[in-house]
């Protein structure tokens, strides 16, 4: 990116209202199949701002593996490992009251001389939809939303804001549907490569979960219909391009996208930080208007997002005076190192 497109406005701090009353827990709102069929994907497509509006996206943090042969407790794979819930905590000192890191490592393609990244007005996580491999807490948090747990926190050194946890970019979060063949090759077993290794592992540590993971994935499938909320065959592939769709995977990161864009609308709301999961950054990042070319393809298809990165910041900027123009910077990172036990695993996960 150029250095304009680099440059950072920082905004002062305004008083934080109390967390809204309505819980990140709520059931996810209903309204948009009624979007989507009005055709919601261009009703607020593009913003016009009288300043500088900033959507910052962030990867969840370092998760417990399947693989790690140190785990104690399988039930919480996919929840924040120790190493995850350090970077949830260092965050507060990236994006807090008085954050000191600009975003820019050393050899970044942006300046050294930038100011501070700047404070968010509003957070988002994304909702895995009770997907039947994915893991809650003790607070019914997934690992995005942990992830600025404790940004969100009440306190001192903290936002003490709430966290829009009802979106995400499963199907069932907003009517999108399963495409009819994914399923028809899920049910037919091409699943079972995918599933295997993860599987295995459960099954050498838990065996009843793993037996009702399966029994999951099969009634998850059997829920989830083949058609959106207008009526017409569903194209969504959750995670992946599907056949000669190279847009499948967008699915409900849409709809995100859109409750995003007019979270940013409102008044006092000048910048947002949005925690999501790996591989949907790419399709929410388009859907927020970023262009292709400046998207890094998780799959490595072109310019790749690690697997093992999980410190890299987009930050999605709209001009003001030109409508719906967004520049993008990837090259802006979290700073984040940790110095503690590399193999640790601990999370905080309910007792099974």
């Amino acid at each position: 990116p150029t250095e304009d497109q680099c440059s950072l406005r920082r905004a002062a701090p305004l008083p934080r209202p109390p967390p809204s009353e309505v819980s990140s827990k709520d059931p996810p709102m209903m309204v948009w199949p009624l979007l989507l069929l009005c055709g919601g994907s261009h009703a607020f497509g593009s913003i016009s701002p009288s300043v500088d509006k900033v959507i910052y996206i962030i990867r969840h943090g370092e998760k417990i593996a399947r693989n790690s042969g140190s785990l104690q407790r399988p039930e919480a794979v996919q929840c924040l490992s120790e190493k995850g819930w350090g970077r949830s905590y260092n965050l507060k000192s990236v994006f807090g009251y008085t954050p000191s890191f600009n975003g820019c490592m050393p050899g970044d393609s942006c300046s050294q001389n930038l100011p501070p990244l700047r404070t968010p007005d509003a957070l988002f996580s994304a909702n895995y939809a009770d997907g039947p491999i994915d893991c809650k807490d003790e607070q019914g948090r997934y690992r995005t939303e942990q992830t600025i747990a404790a940004l969100a926190n009440s306190g001192p050194t903290s936002l003490n804001l709430p966290i829009n946890n009802r979106l995400g970019f499963m199907p069932q979060l907003c009517g999108a549907g399963l495409n009819a063949s994914f399923v028809q090759w899920l049910q037919a077993g091409g699943g079972a490569e995918i599933y295997s290794s993860f599987l295995a592992t459960l099954e050498a540590k838990r065996p009843v979960l793993a037996d009702d993971l399966t029994e999951a994935i099969s009634g998850w499938l059997d829920q989830v219909p083949t058609q959106d909320a207008a009526g017409a065959p569903s194209s969504c592939v959750p995670y992946q391009a599907w056949g000669d769709d190279p847009m499948s995977g967008m699915c409900c990161n849409r709809a995100a996208a859109e409750a995003i864009k007019l979270k940013l609308l409102e008044p006092g709301v000048d910048t947002i930080l949005v925690a999501w999961e790996h591989i949907n950054i790419q399709w929410l990042a388009l859907a927020l208007g970023a262009p292709k070319g400046k998207v890094l393809d998780s799959e490595c298809g072109g310019e790749c997002w690690p697997g093992d990165d999980y410190d890299i910041i987009y930050e999605l900027r709209y001009v003001p005076d030109v409508t719906g123009r967004v520049t993008v910077n990837t090259h802006l990172h979290q700073g984040y190192e940790w110095i503690g036990n590399q193999t640790g695993t601990c999370g905080a996960i309910a007792e099974a």
